[in-house]
Parts: structure tokens; C-alpha cells; sequence
């Protein structure tokens, strides 16, 4: 379908279809989709799928607004099969009331690709002598545009709870007491205004070493990191899966997904600002020991596009 990412990226495929005519084109036995919670193009075309008895596999890639997503107007469009990135994931879809029969654990296909891209660099020699910095541990801070996204104003009830302000200041104001002579990264988002990071970590660094940090891709600065810390990125939750110590800082979040961090095993999470001493200095006995194995989500994420490509043939074939 020419729409969003896809229709970016469309010229990679030899057959496009329009909404009007997606499903009387002979040949189609499945309809594949993603889902958002603000863009209902894909949730409809699905609803007409489902009119015409034509299986529909939906892969929701987050954990949150689990029911939202196949939901048009009053109507669940239940698919017959409803990808989740995790075990966690499928049991917090059935207590929003996603049909069991539907889900599946299949990994997340982005995913996979990232994360062979992450193990690649892992240990990439030129890599870890670009960003390396002798004598110094070296942390990488994963900022996110909650500011820009969610407002300034945290006491809002829509508001997640915190900004990439307020938790940069205190992440740095225990790290200075933790380990002053440790070397901080921060990776702005892209959403961050060009200048936006450099001016936030001037004013909260004191006697800290570091900088921001633009590499070609985030991805570059795992041969030199002993550990990660941010609030709720999917790159802290890839460097969790390859066995690097995650330090989530989330005080006073309220949005439910976003606390999904606080249940990963051996993650080190923060949700509330007197916390944040005590879960750093934590994450930092982690980070000394240093970084340890791929963890089990590696192999299911690794092996998602496989397993989702066999749950469509497996449709096919009782057609």
C-alpha cells in the first residue's frame, strides 16, 4: 500500500494497490498490517479483509494500547492473528481484552534487523577506538522529545510524568557523588531542536566529562558503552537484549506502556526522583562487572520475520 513509511519506501515494490481496489485484485490471501494510535488507514482496510474473509495478521510493535489499536470507532476488528513483541506483551493484550485465540509471541520484525546491526558493531574494533575514551567509564544517555511532545507542564494529567529536562539533571547530579570520572554520551532524538541537547547538558554537567553525541547511527557507540540510561527508548530496550546494564528513569510516570521497562529482569528502573540514587548506584555495580550475553529475546526478535512469514503461510494453507 502507498501510505506512510511504506509509500516512502514503495519503489522497493514491484505492486501497488489503492483502498478503493486493495482487495478485488485476484491473489490476495492475506492482509498484513502495523498499527498507530493516531493513523486508522491500515485499521480500515482490515475491516474490509475481515468483509471478505480474507485472514489479517496485525504486529503491533509496542506495549501499550493493546485493544486501541483494533479498534475503529466502537468496533474491535480482532484479526486472526495478533503479533506481540513478548510474553508480557500478549498478557497485558488479554487484560485489555484482546481475544486470547488471536495473539501470538512472534518478536518484532524492525527488531530483528536492528539488532543485528547492533551485534554486528558490538564489537567493532575502529568503533570502540573512535568513541572510547581512556580512563574514563563510558555511559551513554538516550534522550527522548518528551518536552517537545508532551508539553513542559508534567503535572497535566495526559502528560506521561517527567521531560528529558528534569531527568537529565538528576541522572547527572547523582552520577557527579556514583562516579565522577565516568564519560557521558547524550544522544539526542532526532525531534530534539539542532542545539537543543548541547545547551540542557551545559547547564546540567557541573564537573562532568562528556558531550552530545550525532553519530551516523546510535547504534556506533555499543563497542565503547559500559552500560545505558534514559527514560523509555526502544534502543535502551535493544541494549537490554544484548546484556548491557539499562538504567530506566521514569519519576512519577504515568502512562501504563511506558512501564513496561520496570519489569525487564536485571534493568535497573527509577519511578520516582528519590529513587534515582539509589537505582544508579545499582546500575553502576552492574556496569563494572560488565557487559554480559544476549538475553533469550535476542533469538525470538532474530528469528520474528520467520515466524510471521510461517503464521501467513499457515493461513494460506487452510484457505
Amino acid at each position: 500500500m502507498n501510505h506512510g513509511f511504506l509509500g516512502k519506501e514503495s519503489t522497493h515494490f514491484p505492486i501497488h494497490l489503492v483502498a478503493e481496489d486493495a482487495f478485488t485484485t485476484e491473489g490476495v490471501d492475506c492482509f498484513l498490517y502495523g498499527s498507530s494510535s493516531m493513523d486508522t488507514y491500515a485499521l480500515q482496510l482490515s475491516e474490509q479483509a475481515l468483509a471478505q474473509g480474507i485472514p489479517t495478521v496485525h504486529i503491533c510493535d509496542n506495549w501499550s494500547s493493546y485493544s486501541k489499536r483494533i479498534t475503529l470507532g466502537n468496533r474491535m476488528l480482532a484479526p486472526d492473528v495478533y503479533c506481540c513483541m513478548d510474553q508480557q506483551a500478549l498478557q497485558d493484550a488479554v487484560q485489555e481484552g484482546v481475544p486470547p485465540d488471536s495473539l501470538v509471541v512472534t518478536g518484532q520484525p524492525a527488531l530483528a534487523r536492528d539488532l543485528e546491526e547492533a551485534s554486528t558493531k558490538r564489537h567493532d574494533p575502529l568503533l570502540r577506538q573512535r568513541y572510547a575514551r581512556s580512563g574514563h567509564p563510558v555511559f551513554v544517555f538516550v534522550s527522548e522529545p518528551y518536552r517537545k511532545v508532551m508539553g513542559a507542564d508534567t503535572a497535566r494529567p495526559d502528560h506521561c510524568g517527567f521531560t528529558e529536562y528534569e531527568v537529565l539533571l538528576a541522572f547527572a547530579d547523582a552520577l557527579r557523588h556514583i562516579c565522577p570520572e565516568a564519560f557521558v554520551y547524550v544522544l539526542p532524538h532526532p525531534k530534539h531542536d539542532k542545539g537543543e541537547m548541547e545547551q540542557l547538558w551545559e547547564a546540567v554537567r557541573g564537573n562532568l566529562h562528556g558531550e552530545v553525541v550525532h553519530p551516523p547511527s546510535p547504534r556506533d557507540l555499543l563497542p565503547a558503552a559500559c552500560g545505558f540510561v534514559g527514560m523509555g527508548s526502544i534502543l535502551l530496550y535493544e541494549a537490554w537484549v544484548l546484556g548491557y546494564p539499562v538504567l530506566f528513569l521514569q519519576p512519577g510516570c504515568r502512562i501504563q506502556g511506558m512501564r513496561r521497562f520496570a519489569q525487564l529482569e536485571h534493568g535497573c528502573y527509577a519511578s520516582d526522583t528519590q529513587l534515582i540514587s539509589q537505582q544508579l548506584a545499582l546500575w553502576h555495580q552492574y556496569c563494572v562487572v560488565g557487559v554480559g550475553s544476549p538475553r533469550p529475546e535476542y533469538a525470538i526478535h532474530r528469528q520474528s520475520t520467520r515466524r510471521i512469514a510461517e503464521i501467513i503461510h499457515s493461513l494460506h494453507t487452510k484457505r
